[in-house]
């Protein structure tokens, strides 16, 4: 190789690179604001702050974290993992009681697998709803989906049947997006 052929296709690759701030400022549309984003039962301060910065690449003004008894959560950690989203979206730790009184107001979709769930790519979302992920392990209490409207799965065609919760959120959110999108 001669010196130097390797930084002209470093540049020739990252002439092809634009941050994505630049690329959306360019392409810019206009949405409303996202669903209203619900992790219940969600222990891992990781998973909760990998949500939060979902919640906020998709417009989403809000996560809350809902538990049966508030835990002992390590804020730090959750900021850490959120990055600067930690700053930009509304979220909070409540009761159960938050979600009796949300069902009234607007559209509760579990993304869990049920044996009601419908695949996520033949569910039309309401512009307002939220979107429910559950627990790491057990998923989305019963008494919880019975006060949803709906409940998806997402097709997998792996070995391993169950995503990660921040990646089950990641592709409900877009399937929202993406219906706003299109429609």
């Amino acid at each position: 190789m001669t010196p130097g052929r390797g930084n002209i296709m470093l540049q020739t690759l990252m002439g092809l690179y634009i941050k994505s701030n630049d690329l959306f400022m360019k392409n810019q549309v206009s949405l409303p604001p996202g669903p209203l984003v619900v992790g219940v039962e969600i222990e891992n301060e990781l998973n909760m702050g990998a949500i939060i910065r979902l919640a906020c690449n998709f417009g989403c003004p809000a996560v809350r974290f809902v538990y049966q008894q508030i835990p002992g959560i390590k804020i730090a950690r959750v900021n850490r993992t959120a990055h600067s989203s930690s700053h930009s979206v509304d979220w909070k730790l409540v009761n159960y009681s938050f979600l009796t009184e949300l069902q009234h107001k607007m559209s509760l979709i579990a993304i869990e697998t049920t044996k009601n769930a419908v695949n996520i790519a033949d569910t039309v979302f309401p512009e307002t709803c939220a979107l429910l992920v559950g627990s790491e392990i057990h998923g989305i209490p019963e008494e919880i989906l019975a006060m949803c409207s709906h409940s998806v799965y997402i097709p997998m065609s792996g070995s391993n049947k169950s995503l990660n919760v921040s990646h089950a959120l990641g592709i409900g959110l877009y399937e929202w997006l993406r219906q706003r999108l299109s429609g």
